[in-house]
């Protein structure tokens, strides 16, 4: 029982270990993977915290960003960390959200308090064979 409650704490401590988040940051004018058809292994990911030192800027991060706008005829796709609602393009839409990497494609993923409830069940399974 010992040991499991041991496993389960290393668990949790390697999902929490990281409290600064990281988003996806391109441009689709340089970057084609930044499109609507995302593709993250063609996209740096920028820790955001050290983002915020290296510019100075005291705001704290806590958002990721996509921004999706027309020009000339063409959809451009920016995404990125940013603090708060700093919306400076005009007729464009704004996307955030407040974990890492989640501003990618428009799909759903489970967020970690899913996760942690299903290692959990997972857990409470394991131990009744003990």
């Amino acid at each position: 029982m010992i040991r499991a409650t041991v496993v389960l704490v290393g668990i949790l401590m390697v999902l929490q270990s990281s409290d600064a988040i990281k988003c996806y940051d391109c441009n689709s004018l340089n970057n084609s993977g930044c499109s609507d058809e995302f593709r993250n292994f063609s996209t740096r990911i920028l820790d955001c915290a050290q983002h915020q030192q290296q510019q100075y800027d005291l705001r704290p991060i806590e958002n990721c960003r996509k921004i999706k706008y027309k020009e000339n005829g063409a959809w451009i796709y920016i995404r990125g960390c940013d603090s708060k609602d700093n919306s400076q393009i005009k007729n464009a839409e704004y996307h955030y959200c407040k974990e890492s990497l989640c501003n990618s494609a428009d799909i759903h993923r489970p967020t970690i308090l899913f996760t942690l409830m299903f290692i959990s069940f997972l857990f409470i399974k394991l131990m009744r064979f003990y």
